[in-house]
């Protein structure tokens, strides 16, 4: 296969792939739902739940505010008030999207030590602003449920905390 050849096929795959870019989603749509995360970075990893609303301000842009809990190790735990805009890219049944915003992160850690015969703890805690990119895809479950998987990077104050998630959402 020629050069030419190979650039002529690649350009049509790249229009065919464009033709199939518009979102079954569409403006005003509105989704909810529920996810576990694994969060990990600085040193430990840990597991968590969170919950998500989504918003489509367009057929392919949308706002998905989150909060999420990681459950206590090593003492700490941790709970974040996230804000994303998704740009989504629909591929048969899928949205793959790639994303960008912010988030607040508390780490709270809780201290146990003895003295002699007293037992003592201390409770210390941490915020931390964070700029958050990454990216995800849906799959369409019938017209009102999505499977869903992200990968998220938070980067603020502090070295990079990854979090990979999933979960399902439901569309009303």
């Amino acid at each position: 296969m020629s050069m030419k050849t190979t650039l002529k096929t690649l350009i049509a795959a790249l229009f065919a792939l464009a033709s199939v870019s518009v979102s079954a989603q569409s403006k005003g749509d509105m989704a909810a739902g529920a996810n576990f995360n694994f969060g990990f970075g600085n040193a430990f990893g840990n597991k968590g739940i969170g919950l998500k609303y989504q918003y489509n301000f367009t057929d392919n842009l949308r706002i998905e505010p989150s909060f999420n809990y990681f459950f206590e190790k090593y003492g700490t735990t941790i709970w974040d008030i996230t804000a994303d805009m998704h740009y989504l890219f629909k591929v048969g049944r899928f949205n793959l999207y790639p994303l960008a915003g912010l988030s607040y992160m508390k780490w709270i850690s809780h201290v146990a030590y003895y003295t002699g015969f007293f037992h003592e703890s201390r409770k210390s805690s941490e915020d931390y602003l964070n700029f958050v990119i990454g990216g995800g895809a849906d799959y369409r479950l019938g017209s009102n449920w999505l499977l869903n998987a992200e990968l998220r990077g938070k980067i603020g104050e502090y070295d990079a905390r990854f979090n990979l998630s999933c979960g399902v959402a439901y569309l009303f």
